[in-house]
């Protein structure tokens, strides 16, 4: 199962570590600097991003509400079962 964060992006959903909403996002985040440092930050967002998902190896900020990507995460879960 995949999560849709954004455009054509998709990323496994048993990849998914935490989906941050964007007050997480409006505070300096040493991480968010480090992925993007490295080439680990994709920006999905034109620079209005209103959630980041974040992986082991890569985060996505992203134009869809966390609580959006939230349900998404656990339909695919239910989905599952």
């Amino acid at each position: 199962m995949y999560l849709h964060v954004g455009a054509d992006d998709l990323m496994p959903l048993d990849e998914v570590c935490v989906i941050l909403g964007a007050q997480a996002l409006e505070r300096p985040q040493p991480f968010l600097e480090a992925a993007k440092k490295s080439g680990k930050l994709r920006d999905l967002s034109g620079g209005n991003a209103k959630s980041a998902a974040v992986s082991k190896s890569m985060v996505i900020l992203s134009p869809i509400a966390a609580a959006t990507l939230a349900a998404r995460v656990a339909q695919g879960c239910d989905r599952k079962q």
